[in-house]
């Protein structure tokens, strides 16, 4: 984390049987176990219908979190389904940018 780093907040909330995961702050290196353990949580305890995963309040994701987040993501995928709510400042998967279908974007210019 930097100087101006602002740690990584997780909120679930319910709308019947739909969960929300709503990311806050950075998801780096240092908090993508935490991150990975509480979607864990959500999706094997509570059984949701579907998960939506917004990560909007994100303002940095490198590397190793971008990877424990995409990893998580197909992993509760096989329990119900995911929406991800992407930030403005990213791409969403299989976007005509050339990145590789699956896998998190990088930050646009």
């Amino acid at each position: 984390m930097h100087e101006d780093a602002q740690p990584l907040r997780v909120e679930v909330g319910w709308d019947g049987v739909i969960a929300t995961i709503a990311l806050t702050g950075e998801l780096d290196a240092a908090s993508a176990p935490g991150m990975t353990e509480r979607l864990m949580k959500v999706a094997q305890a509570h059984a949701p219908g579907a998960l939506v995963l917004d990560l909007r309040g994100l303002t940095f994701i490198d590397v190793v979190g971008g990877t424990a987040l995409d990893w998580a993501r197909m992993a509760i995928h096989s329990e119900c389904p995911v929406i991800v709510r992407w930030p403005p400042a990213f791409r969403p998967p299989g976007h005509p940018s050339g990145r590789l279908p699956g896998r998190l974007a990088a930050p646009v210019p």
